[in-house]
C-alpha cells in the first residue's frame, strides 16, 4: 500500500498573497437562470451544494496536478468547460478504494495531456480560463474519493452527478497521507526486481558537501535519480515504457556503477 498527499492546484504568483477562494466547500447561493414571462434573462439564487473548491486565478494561470496518477479525461463538458479528471488509483481493484481529482473551467491543455496520459504531482497539466457556466475566471477543483471504481465519460457528460458522499472537500486531503492501493507507485515484489535488476547508476560525487547522487538509467536513457533518501524512478518513465518493461522477460545483463 502506497501513499498519496495532495497538494493545492495552483500557485499564486505573488509569494505574499495566497491564492484567494473564492467559493468554498458547502452549502452556497447558486445562480439559477431562467426565463421569464417577458422572455428576459430573470436571474435568481437557490441553496444548492458545491461539491469542490473554486480558486480566483486570471485567465492563463498554470494548473498542477494534485497528485501523480493516469488522465482519464480531457474534454468539453458544457457545465465544467475544459475538463481534466486524473485517476490517482488506476490499478485498484474494481471493489476498491479509488481516488479521482477533477479541474475544470480550464482552457488550453498542456502539450500532451489527453486521456491516458501519465502526469506526476506538480506537473503542469493546462491553463485556468473560464469555460462552460462559469460566471468569472477561475479553477473548480474537486476530489472524489470512492468505495470503488467508477466509469467516467470521457466526452460530454461525466457520467455522474456529485453528491457529498464521495466528493469531498479538498482542503481535507491537503497536507495530509492518503494510504491506499493501486496507485502508480504500487509495484508488485516481481515488477521491482524486473525493474531493479536492468538499472544503471551513473553516480555523482559532492566532495565539499560530503553529499552524493545517481542518475539512474534504463537500456542507456536516464530515467529517475537516485541519493541517500529515496529512489525517484517513476519521474522519467512514461506509461508506455513502464508497461513495456512489465510485460519483457528478459533484460540485458546489469551494468557496472560507474563513478
Amino acid at each position: 500500500m502506497e501513499e498519496l498527499r495532495f497538494q493545492v492546484p495552483v500557485v499564486s504568483e505573488n509569494k505574499d498573497k495566497p491564492i484567494e477562494v473564492s467559493s468554498k466547500y458547502g452549502l452556497r447561493l447558486l445562480r439559477d437562470y431562467t426565463k421569464s414571462t417577458s422572455l428576459d434573462m430573470l436571474i435568481k439564487y437557490k441553496t444548492g451544494m458545491h461539491h469542490g473548491i473554486d480558486y480566483k486565478v486570471n485567465t492563463g494561470t498554470t494548473v498542477r496536478a494534485s497528485e501523480s496518477g493516469i488522465v482519464i479525461r480531457a474534454s468539453w463538458n458544457k457545465y465544467l468547460g475544459e475538463v481534466i479528471i486524473i485517476d490517482h488509483t488506476p490499478n485498484a481493484d474494481n471493489n476498491k478504494r479509488n481516488i479521482y481529482s477533477a479541474y475544470a473551467h480550464l482552457s488550453a491543455y498542456t502539450e500532451g495531456i489527453t486521456a491516458g496520459t501519465l502526469v506526476l504531482q506538480g506537473q503542469k497539466i493546462a491553463q485556468s480560463e473560464n469555460t462552460g457556466r462559469s460566471t468569472g475566471p477561475h479553477l473548480h477543483f474537486a476530489i472524489i474519493d470512492s468505495p470503488a471504481r467508477m466509469e467516467w465519460g470521457v466526452t460530454g457528460a461525466t457520467g455522474h452527478v456529485p453528491n457529498s458522499k464521495i466528493f469531498l472537500d479538498p482542503t481535507s486531503f491537503y497536507g495530509k497521507t492518503i494510504k491506499v492501493g493501486g496507485t502508480i507507485y504500487d509495484l508488485s515484489d516481481e515488477e521491482h526486481k524486473k525493474i531493479t535488476e536492468s538499472l544503471d547508476v551513473k553516480m555523482h560525487l559532492d566532495f565539499p558537501n560530503y553529499s552524493w547522487y545517481g542518475d539512474v538509467y534504463l537500456n542507456k536513457k536516464k530515467v529517475g535519480r537516485i541519493d541517500k533518501d529515496n529512489l525517484d524512478l517513476i519521474a522519467g518513465l512514461s506509461l508506455a515504457e513502464l508497461d513495456e518493461i512489465m510485460k519483457t522477460t528478459s533484460f540485458p545483463e546489469r551494468g557496472s556503477v560507474v563513478i
